[in-house]
């Protein structure tokens, strides 16, 4: 019978300064959402050890159900924003508005129900949260509307 991986206790000690070059960093400010920049560098860091330290246990077919993790919470941030913007018009985009419905899925992403991770015990919701900015950070998400999210 195959154990499910513990999930890893990590902590991260850093000074949260610097972060001007991270993708997600600036999107969260182009929403308005600086006070949430220090809590999201250190998900995203915790995040990265986390994973690298589940790699390390369970090797290969970890590393996929990470990777299948992050495919399906991107997903469900794609459909949760898909939702949002039926109430944004396209001359709305750069006004109150947007910004209003881009913090509203920024909140609404945060609360997903924990997702899991194949073969991974249960995760903290940090490593979650600092999932969500590593697909911002990838380019795969952005958190503020843009004309082609707009239906």
């Amino acid at each position: 019978m195959n154990e499910e991986i513990p999930f890893p206790e990590v902590s991260i000690d850093v000074a949260v300064t610097g972060n001007e070059n991270f993708v997600f960093v600036k999107e969260l400010k182009e929403v308005e959402l600086d006070d949430k920049v220090s809590e999201a560098v250190v998900d995203y860091l915790m995040a990265a050890e986390s994973s690298l330290q589940l790699i390390e246990l369970g090797g290969s077919s970890t590393s996929t159900a990470i990777d299948n993790f992050e495919i399906e919470l991107c997903g469900k941030m794609n459909a949760t924003k898909e939702l949002y913007s039926l109430d944004i018009q396209v001359p709305e985009i750069s006004r109150s508005k947007a910004i209003y419905q881009s913090k509203k899925l920024f909140f609404k992403c945060k609360t997903f129900e924990k997702l899991r991770i194949r073969g991974i015990q249960s995760i903290e919701m940090y490593y979650q949260h600092g999932k969500m900015h590593k697909i911002v950070e990838e380019r795969k998400f952005r958190w503020r509307f843009l004309k082609e999210d707009i239906s």
